[in-house]
């Protein structure tokens, strides 16, 4: 939106609309930007999706980030007696050490999260700053929804959010982080409403998925490393080819109840995914959804 030119009575009361606009358009992006915005906890349990909550991120490292420096790490110690021992460990996320957030699967997320999750959320602060006045929020509106990136426990927490809010900030959302863990999957996948949701989003530019691989994936005899059993867990994604969006990044994690309780099992068992594994199915999945030749650059973790 470009901005509006000074009013003679708010600048003579403001010195922030004094300012010439490109200024004034650097600290509204300072002030209300380059955040994690979560609507809905990022957890597995919240099911009210009628009491949504919405406030910033406050995980001290970025989801995909911590990815990256897992699977560099476990590329590092790429020798057959590491890998024999810790091949379950770093897959199904159960402690190598006493830093509970070092991990690789749905313990270092839950950990990394673990202050967004309680009460206390609320709307972001700063936004009061657009309702001191009418030019301040002309000028600034569209930044809080075009700077951050939001992110969407579920379908319905989606759908509800996008049917709340205005027509030009659906055009002005450019990047979404869509969580599927635990029981969430198959209601994040389910039918129409997500590829609908997320094609009113008219300016919508990158999606980020974070799916969750269970505990009942591996049951009844599965081999959970086959294209089969691999289709069946993230069927419902290939409907996001109908969305426009240039940019999508695939995280794929394991929830609860991959931890000690079934290591000793889950150790016997030759079909357990290794992190090199999940990082593959994440590039097959991103291939799937995207035309040839709009992957995001830089983005193959091998």
């Amino acid at each position: 939106m470009a901005p509006a030119p000074p009013r003679v009575g708010n600048s003579d009361a403001s010195p922030l609309l004094d300012l010439p606009p490109e200024l004034r358009n650097k600290i509204y992006g300072l002030v209300f930007g380059k955040r994690t915005i979560h609507v809905g906890r990022p957890s597995l349990g919240s099911k009210l999706d009628s009491h949504r909550q919405v406030g910033e991120c406050l995980a001290e490292i970025s989801d995909k980030d911590h990815r990256r420096s897992m699977h560099h790490r476990a590329v590092a110690a790429d020798s057959k007696a590491a890998i024999q021992r810790q091949k379950v460990l770093k897959a199904f996320g159960v402690p190598l050490n006493k830093k509970s957030d070092d991990v690789f699967g749905y313990g270092g997320f839950e950990s990394r999260h673990k202050y967004c999750q309680f009460g206390g959320y609320s709307h972001v602060k700063e936004l009061n700053l657009l309702r001191t006045c009418k030019q301040i929020h002309d000028e600034a509106a569209g930044i809080p929804f075009a700077s951050n990136e939001f992110t969407f426990q579920n379908a319905a927490t989606f759908a509800s959010f996008v049917a709340s809010i205005a027509p030009h900030q659906h055009a002005a959302i450019r990047n979404v982080t869509l969580y599927a863990l635990g029981y969430e999957r198959e209601r994040t996948w389910a039918g129409t409403g997500l590829t609908r949701s997320l094609t009113s989003l008219t300016g919508l530019r990158r999606v980020v998925l974070t799916v969750a691989v269970r505990r009942c994936d591996l049951m009844s005899g599965r081999n959970i490393k086959s294209r089969q059993t691999r289709q069946r867990l993230f069927a419902g994604l290939e409907m996001l080819k109908d969305v426009n969006m240039c940019e999508i990044e695939v995280l794929i994690i394991n929830s609860e109840g991959m931890g000690r309780a079934v290591m000793s099992a889950v150790a016997r068992d030759e079909s357990v995914p290794s992190c090199a594994d999940l990082v593959k199915w994440e590039e097959e999945i991103k291939a799937t959804l995207l035309p040839s030749g709009n992957a995001l650059e830089g983005e193959v973790l091998a």
